[in-house]
Formats: C-alpha cells, structure tokens, sequence
C-alpha cells in the first residue's frame, strides 16, 4: 500500500567516459556515454539535474560539456555526496580503457588517471541506500577490492 506521505528516493548518476586514445574509441566513449545519459533521463525520467556526464572533449568542444579530468570527476563526486541521502541511490559507470601496471588499477582519463584507491576515498563518504557501480574499462577487475 503507497500512502501520499511517502517520499520517493532519488537517484543519481555518474558517467565518466575516459579517455580513447585514438579518434575511433573517443569517438565510441562519447556515443556511448551521450547515449546511456539520454536513456537516464528519457526512459528512467529521472531528472536532468541528478544525472552528471563527464567525457572527453569532442573536436576540440571543452564550452559544452564538462571533460573527465580527475578535478571535474571530484566535483561531481562532491555534489553527489552533498545531495544525496541515505534513502537514495547512486550510479556510477566508467566506460573507457584501463590498465593495471606496478599493481596499479587505473582508469585512463585525460591528465593524470584515476587510480581505484584515489576512486575509493572519493566514494566511501556518499551515503546512499544502494551503490552500483559498472566498470566498462578493461582491467576492471582490479576496482573490486578498492
């Protein structure tokens, strides 16, 4: 039974496209990430304010779009934190490439990459009912423990 007094959490989402090194995968990232974001906002109807797509610049396009560095992508981490509570929940997806070198996880991103440890410490303060988190990058697997 739903009763009118009952709150609706909200729900947050994080895309981060990394970087494609070469025009064909910042190409694909860019789609990919435009596309999942449309489909958030369209199909989910979740609103355009909790939905936070950071990707890498497009034809030399930084005015219109908020490229994933890792400052922009702690901004955006910070805002979710302040937002959200523990009623809702948070999404995050990395699409792009990895690497694990020296026992390093990292999520290349234009500048210096996102290391898992330094993505752990900018997550472990949101306070959500339910954390998803989707890894598209290759070495994914080494986010896990972090």
């Amino acid at each position: 039974m739903v009763y009118d007094s009952e709150v609706r959490a909200d729900s947050y989402h994080v895309i981060l496209c990394g970087s494609g090194g070469e025009s064909e995968f910042a190409d694909k990232f860019y789609n990919w990430g435009t596309r999942l974001e449309d489909a958030i906002i369209g199909r989910l109807e979740v609103a355009e304010s909790n939905v936070f797509l950071l990707t890498e610049a497009q034809n030399g396009d930084t005015e219109t779009l908020v490229t994933t560095s890792l400052e922009s992508i702690q901004t955006v981490l910070e805002i979710v934190q302040e937002q959200s509570t523990s009623d809702d929940e948070v999404y995050i997806y990395l699409i792009g490439h990895g690497s694990y070198f020296n026992s390093i996880p990292r999520f290349h991103i234009p500048g210096p990459d996102l290391i898992a440890e330094q993505f752990g410490g900018l997550i472990e303060d949101i306070e959500a009912r339910r954390m998803v988190i989707v890894n598209g990058a290759s070495c994914s697997a080494a986010f896990i423990n972090t």
